[in-house]
């Protein structure tokens, strides 16, 4: 079963209002206000994503990130996340409680003639707030663009002090990403920064593949860190690097990095088991 069929009957009969109340939520941007205060996704970054009409992976409408390569500098980020924290409202709790499962789905798109950076850009982020008198902020998943492949990493701290370094796995999802095409990832994760964690990654191009058959990263041990708190989820484009004059040189050849998102789900439980 496709996290779009679960959609489906997770939410067929039910208002827009049941939704954002219930446990699951999957936006499909049809009848989206992004910018409204209502809205339960909130964008962040210069050039900030907004609804397109450009792409759609189901209706008619999806989201698009951008960020343009200014040679002079400029914005490295264009990305949702479900809003909380700020005195706004949300339809599920924002932060991804402790020992429990989240799954997160989302279909991406790469424009015909993309061309991937040779810095890492996060498409998916999975993280972290700092505590007080912590200093790390380092997303403890992540889903990564570059040179032409899909990347995924995790880094996790078990310590109840403030972390100074942490553990990271890191692996190659798909070593030859195709442009014109949508990408569908399911990532479903147990927070739980002991042995007792995990996270699976489930990785489709097209739709010719049931995500749910196609798991590319199976992990069991500690995920997220001990001394921040709760890991929150991010759609869109983070590039890092460009916020270093210098590292954005190396993508010169790179005029701007575009995406478009459809189908955003989060589900407050597994899928898997």
């Amino acid at each position: 079963m496709t996290w779009s069929l679960l959609g489906i009957l997770l939410f067929s009969g039910v208002t827009k209002e049941e939704k954002l109340n219930g446990s699951s939520y999957i936006e499909d941007w049809e009848n989206a206000e992004l910018h409204a205060k209502s809205h339960p996704y909130n964008t962040s970054g210069h050039f900030t994503p907004d609804i397109s009409s450009n792409q759609a992976h189901s209706g008619s409408y999806s989201v698009r990130s951008y960020v343009p390569n200014a040679a002079d500098g400029g914005d490295y980020r264009s990305e949702i996340r479900h809003k909380g924290g700020w005195g706004e409202p949300t339809p599920i709790d924002w932060k991804h409680p402790y020992n429990t499962v989240r799954t997160f789905s989302a279909w991406i798109y790469l424009p015909e003639g993309h061309l991937s950076p040779a810095n890492e850009a996060s498409v998916f982020q999975w993280k972290n707030f700092k505590d007080p008198g912590c200093d790390v902020g380092f997303p403890a998943f992540s889903i990564r663009e570059k040179n032409g492949q899909w990347e995924y990493n995790l880094k996790h701290d078990g310590d109840t002090a403030c972390t100074t370094s942490v553990e990271t796995l890191s692996g190659i999802i798909d070593n030859s990403l195709t442009t014109g095409q949508w990408h569908h990832f399911q990532i479903e994760i147990f927070y739980n920064y002991t042995a007792a964690g995990y996270l699976k990654l489930y990785y489709a191009e097209g739709d010719t593949v049931d995500v749910d058959t196609n798991l590319v990263f199976d992990y069991q041990g500690p995920t997220g860190y001990n001394d921040q708190q709760g890991p929150y989820a991010k759609w869109g484009y983070y590039i890092s690097a460009w916020k270093n004059k210098s590292r954005r040189a190396a993508d010169s050849k790179v005029k701007g990095l575009e995406m478009y998102l459809d189908d955003v789900g989060i589900l407050e439980g597994s899928i898997s088991k």
